[in-house]
């Protein structure tokens, strides 16, 4: 080590940006140089372990160069290209692996079947991974200098801002479909559909904000068969016209002739029966086969079954009237007719919303989750955590944070132990490492001891400890405005 190192090199308590990136491209460098001398033919196991590490520090090196970016580059590049990137792509890791593609296209290396890309790439990859070694060394310097960027650093920073952004548009669209413009915005389209749908459907009792904010499995069937009813009757003119298929949503494509009987038949039906309709749609219990509904008659109602064996309403009086007779029987075909339809709507509505489920997951997932961004009701009060994030008082040891429990190692949440589904989702706490449902770790607070200043996600448990521990100045906090307070009145 150098005596400049020796003198002018930041502390391991220094929590900035600029000691943190310092150490953490030092054990970078480390692990760099063993892999580079070593012979990966003689202990391939040690060679596989070496290559792990070296991708886990350069996530943290390249994570901690992008804050550095938000924070001093006074216009970083927008980055809402992603929304067109499926949403399994989007992740914690995805600059770190970036970046290792990016070095290995830079050596020569291809990706597999993606030859005519990968040399389209290449020009690219080279100009990122050279210019990102020169900010490295950048960053080093100065963190040997001053705690200050300086504006060469901030303009390297920007540089390298924009050919990261434009090499991971290149990248993820060779690797995997993304969505073109009018692919996304016809996408946003049926979010809508589905939102006003929702809407409605809470406005005449068919769901209730109860269900959107305890996210029940069962709406999650509930809204899109809805949707495909109020796309049908209720917005003609929307995204589910199946009179222009041309400018309908692929995925709804395959299902024009389908929708354009469905049409049909919906037109046919009664208020009530329209009514009777969407209610069992909300029912999706699948052990209940049999749907419930109602034959009129001049005398009163009866109740009936709609069943493969049971057609016809049984508790009709009969009419004595002999004149009547054919009229009677004129409007039992009716009503089993009526039933019939009722039946058929049934089972091609569910048929399509779940087939969607089924081959169009992710985006499926996404517009559901906006429907239920747009309706969330649990808009809580600000956070003291989040407010008055300026006034806690940020301390010299950093902790290194806990280690993550792997996901393939959990199948319930730690805490309410609902199993993890298609639509529950895990997330790690950030405090304790372990992995929750939402519900269980909807809070975010800072955690200084760990080295983060932004709010970060913690479980309910970890944010009740926190907020024991800062209950101190929260007291002082509420005393001040108290005395204040009292102070106006007199």
């Amino acid at each position: 080590m150098s005596l400049k190192k020796l003198i002018y090199a930041p502390k391991r308590s220094d929590t900035s940006l600029l000691a943190r990136f310092y150490f953490a491209d030092e054990d970078l460098h480390k692990v760099a140089s063993e892999l580079d001398s070593f012979d990966g033919k003689k202990d391939p196991e040690r060679c596989n372990q070496l290559i792990h590490k070296l991708r886990r520090c350069q996530d943290k090196v390249i994570v901690i160069i992008q804050n550095l970016i938000e924070e001093v580059v006074e216009n970083p590049v927008n980055r809402d290209y992603r929304r067109k990137f499926p949403e399994d792509i989007i992740h914690e890791g995805l600059a770190g692996q970036l970046w290792f593609g990016a070095e290995c296209l830079s050596a020569g290396s291809c990706i597999m079947n993606k030859e005519v890309e990968s040399a389209t790439m290449r020009p690219l990859a080279r100009a990122l991974t050279k210019h990102l070694d020169a900010v490295r060394a950048l960053l080093r310097q100065q963190a040997l200098k001053a705690n200050v960027i300086s504006k060469s650093v901030r303009d390297a920073l920007a540089l390298f801002d924009r050919l990261f952004a434009e090499f991971e548009l290149s990248y993820v669209s060779a690797m995997v479909a993304v969505k073109t413009v009018s692919e996304y915005d016809s996408l946003l389209d049926v979010a809508v559909l589905m939102s006003e749908s929702t809407q409605r459907a809470i406005k005449i009792g068919l769901l209730s904000q109860e269900m959107l904010d305890d996210y029940e499995p069962r709406i999650m069937f509930a809204i899109p068969r809805l949707a495909i009813i109020g796309g049908l009757l209720h917005y003609p003119k929307g995204p589910l016209n199946p009179e222009e298929p041309a400018q309908m949503i692929s995925m709804f494509k395959p299902y024009v002739p389908l929708l354009c009987k469905l049409k049909k038949l919906l037109k046919n039906l009664t208020d009530k029966d329209l009514w009777l309709l969407e209610e069992t749609l909300c029912d999706t219990n699948p052990s209940h086969k049999i749907e419930e509904t109602f034959c009129t008659s001049e005398k009163g109602d009866c109740k009936t079954l709609l069943t493969n064996s049971l057609t016809s309403c049984m508790d009709v009086k009969a009419v004595e009237n002999e004149n009547n007779t054919i009229c009677e029987k004129q409007k039992a075909k009716d009503q089993k007719s009526d039933r019939s339809d009722l039946h058929k709507i049934f089972v091609y509505v569910s048929g399509i919303a779940d087939q969607l489920q089924s081959n169009h997951a992710t985006d499926m997932r996404f517009v559901l989750q906006s429907v239920f961004k747009i309706h969330s009701d649990n808009n809580e009060e600000d956070d003291p955590f989040l407010s008055d994030e300026e006034e806690i008082p940020i301390g010299n040891n950093v902790r290194e944070a806990p280690r993550w429990v792997p996901d393939d190692q959990v199948q319930e949440c730690t805490s309410c132990k609902s199993e993890f589904t298609f639509f529950k989702r895990r997330h790690h706490c950030r405090n304790c490492g372990h992995i929750f449902c939402s519900a269980c770790s909807s809070h975010s607070i800072p955690l200084h001891h760990y080295g983060f200043n932004k709010p970060v996600r913690v479980c309910n448990y970890c944010f009740s400890f926190q907020l024991m521990q800062n209950r101190p100045r929260l007291n002082d906090s509420l005393n001040r405005t108290s005395v204040g307070s009292s102070t106006t009145f007199d």
